[in-house]
């Protein structure tokens, strides 16, 4: 039953990832645009969900192909610029040696090693950052498509975007900062795993 629900968590974390942020991109031009309900009632549901799906592999597939490295590296630099107080503290002289993409490659290496441990600890210690991840890719990919979208209809199509379009695009930059500090707290629970 355990190994069910375990699977059942990955598969969640699959759709979170790579679907659901064609879904709210979906939603938000539903919400945004006045008539984008005539517009979808002229294909059939299929296409519908094919190209929201589709859209959230895409955005994720550029977030994590480059996007995600860019905020990684500003993230990575801050904690070695300004090292929280702590164990991360007393790491910073030998970390502010190193350049930021050996860094990056340092904590990969060890989230795989960790991934690959024979370590009970090691790997629940993972996979609870995994889960983490998993959530934090949903909020980023989907927070691309709240900030822009309506900025976008906005631009395009002024007289079809409804007189909220501003908020949506707000709620969205918020959805966005959420994100980075949410990255800035795991990678340094990612410095912190490399120490241990």
């Amino acid at each position: 039953m355990a190994d069910a629900f375990e699977e059942i968590l990955s598969h969640l974390g699959t759709f979170l990832r790579y679907i659901a942020p064609g879904f709210v991109a979906l939603a938000v031009v539903l919400a945004v645009m006045q008539c984008s309900r005539a517009i979808i009632h002229n294909y059939p549901e299929w296409v519908i969900i094919a190209g929201a799906a589709l859209a959230g592999v895409i955005i994720y597939s550029m977030h994590t192909g480059s996007i995600v490295r860019l905020w990684a590296i500003i993230i990575i630099f801050l904690h070695v610029k300004w090292p929280r107080s702590g164990s991360f503290s007393k790491n910073s002289k030998k970390l502010q040696g190193k350049s930021l993409s050996r860094l990056m490659f340092d904590l990969d290496t060890e989230r795989w090693k960790r991934r690959a441990s024979k370590d009970r600890v090691a790997k629940q210690i993972q996979k609870e950052m995994d889960t983490w991840a998993n959530m934090l890719n949903f909020l980023y990919c989907s927070s691309y498509y709240v900030a822009v979208i309506p900025l976008c209809l906005r631009w395009l199509q002024p007289a079809l975007t409804q007189p909220y379009w501003g908020y949506v695009s707000i709620l969205g930059v918020v959805m966005f900062f959420s994100a980075l500090y949410s990255s800035y707290r795991i990678i340094n629970r990612e410095f912190w795993a490399l120490k241990k």
